[in-house]
Parts: C-alpha cells; structure tokens; sequence
C-alpha cells in the first residue's frame, strides 16, 4: 500500500507531539527533542492525503517511545 511509508510517519509524529506535550505540562522529564514544526508538517500533510491515526496506534507509538 503506497502510503504506508506516510502512515507510519503520522504516528510517530503524533506520538513525538504527545510526549512533548506530556513534557510541557511536567507528567514526564527527558526524552529526546522534537522539531515541533517538522510534525506538524507531517501531520497536516498525512491528514490531506486522508490518513489518521487511531488512539490504539499513537499508544503503541507512545509506548514504544518511553519504554513502557
């Protein structure tokens, strides 16, 4: 399937801009940095070409990412 490549790009943007949000509000420390504006791209872009993200999807990418 052609855009699995940008699906897998959209979670992981979704799940960059959550834990940086999880950060701001002081629930967790650490983690590495984002380029807030590179997934916001990657998102708007994601979301013209009609793909989203399930909540299942961005807790998988989530989790992953912290180590849970």
């Amino acid at each position: 399937w052609p855009g699995a490549p940008m699906k897998k790009a959209l979670v992981a943007a979704k799940a960059m801009l959550s834990l940086d949000a999880c950060r701001q509000y002081g629930l967790i420390t650490g983690g590495p940095a984002i380029n807030f504006a590179r997934c916001e791209e990657i998102v708007k872009r994601a979301e013209k070409m009609g793909l989203r993200c399930s909540d299942s999807e961005l807790q998988a990418a989530f989790r992953a990412m912290i180590g849970a």
